[in-house]
This record gives C-alpha cells, sequence and structure tokens, in this order.
C-alpha cells in the first residue's frame, strides 16, 4: 500500500457498487483545496522525491497544475497563480533531487 500524506476518511470507489457512485460534488470540491493543501506540507521532505506520478513531489505537481488548468475548483486567480508557483518549485526540487541523486556507471 502506498503512504499518503493525508487520512482519505471516503471509501474507495467501486464502479460494480451504484451506491458508490452517490457523490456529493459540492462537498468534494469545497475539501479538495484544503486537502491539497495538506499534502504540500510533506513536499519539502527528501522522503517524498522518489515518488512516481502520482505520489511524491511529482505528484504534488501534476495535481497543482490540474487544479489550476481545469476549471473543476472555483480558484481565483491569484490560487491558481499561487499553484503554478508552488508547482515549480517542486519541479525544480524534483529535478535537483534526481540530477543529485543518479549516477551513470
Amino acid at each position: 500500500m502506498t503512504h499518503r500524506y493525508f487520512i482519505n476518511p471516503y471509501p474507495e470507489y467501486d464502479p460494480h457498487d451504484p451506491a458508490s457512485a452517490d457523490l456529493d460534488v459540492e462537498e468534494i470540491k469545497k475539501l479538495t483545496l484544503p486537502m491539497a493543501l495538506q499534502s504540500l506540507k510533506g513536499l519539502e521532505s527528501k522522503n517524498n522525491m522518489e515518488g512516481g506520478i502520482y505520489v511524491g513531489a511529482a505528484g504534488i505537481v501534476y495535481m497543482l497544475i490540474h487544479m489550476a488548468k481545469s476549471g473543476r475548483i472555483d480558484l481565483p486567480a491569484s490560487a491558481k497563480f499561487s499553484c503554478y508557483q508552488i508547482a515549480q518549485r517542486a519541479l525544480e526540487t524534483q529535478h535537483s533531487y534526481y540530477r543529485n541523486h543518479t549516477t551513470q556507471k
């Protein structure tokens, strides 16, 4: 099981269970930004640099860019700009980590 940086209080989606499709979209939208901000707490840790696209710094970058571009969450322009700034710093951190921790033999 992968490590999560926040507790997910919701059951996993099951496409074969009609009850799992009963989602309150507006409630999800309200919770998305606070959960995203909570995930940033682990961004500075070097332990998060080895994650793939869905975990670690790369996953956080993907999430931030998606949040800023998708339009599904009503973010003010300043919040979108912050998403891009944080994503850029995370990418730079990730790039530096891989540049310093991978060697060619």
